[in-house]
């Protein structure tokens, strides 16, 4: 059932299909529309969080490389 309608889908919903662009797979969320809202924004958080670790690694390894490359 495709709506847009978060109420009407609650009625009768126990699942949802979530098309994610960026890893371009279809992912599957348990609980009613809500619920899966909740869950992929939690997703979305934690993804966030990981880039933003991984890119402060990805510096400071940059910054290694350059101070020893200058001495």
């Amino acid at each position: 059932m495709i709506s847009h309608d978060a109420d009407f889908l609650n009625m009768f919903t126990d699942g949802v299909l979530y098309l994610n662009v960026h890893l371009r797979k279809v992912e599957q969320f348990w609980g009613d529309y809500y619920d899966a809202v909740e869950q992929i924004a939690r997703q979305i958080e934690r993804d966030e969080m990981n880039n933003a670790r991984m890119e402060k690694e990805i510096q400071d390894k940059k910054d290694k490389v350059n101070f020893f490359a200058n001495k």
